[in-house]
């Protein structure tokens, strides 16, 4: 068992099912990697953000989030600037094609776990649908950890 009772087969399980479900969903039309449209997610949903606190919530080297910055600035998602509390750090915030192309994303997707959904019979679907919940909070935990909270 693992912490808090949960047996370790059963958190592999998860994991694998989670990964592999996002793997198969996450590519879209607009050619954005996870890497890009995960940074730009977080973007969104923070509005103007530090560089460096992105790296840590997408648990990237500092480096690799200036290359993600880079191609989704090129791409014309984000628009970033001098940060006015410290001209030594650098912060972004999303653009309206940045947010137009995120939501795009997420339809896509939507749209794929959709299809899937209804290949299932009604009991597993309203499974599913009663999970979602517990589902949402294990991703903030995971979230959390990631970032160190």
């Amino acid at each position: 068992m693992t912490g808090g009772g949960v047996h370790p087969g059963d958190a592999e399980r998860l994991s694998v099912v989670v990964g592999r479900i996002n793997r198969r969903i996450r590519a879209n039309a607009d050619g954005l990697s996870y890497g890009l449209t995960s940074t730009l997610s977080s973007i969104v949903r923070l509005g103007e953000t530090r560089a460096s606190d992105l790296a840590r919530i997408e648990v990237v080297t500092a480096p690799s989030m200036t290359r993600i910055l880079a191609d989704l600035e090129q791409r014309g998602l984000i628009a970033r600037h001098d940060d006015p509390d410290d001209r030594r750090a650098t912060v972004v915030i999303p653009t309206d094609l940045g947010v137009a192309t995120l939501l795009r994303a997420r339809a896509e997707r939507a749209s794929r776990v959709g299809e899937a959904l209804s290949k299932l019979g009604e009991r597993d679907r309203e499974r599913l649908v009663d999970a979602l919940d517990a589902l949402e909070r294990l991703a903030v935990r995971v979230d959390e950890a990631a970032a160190g909270l």
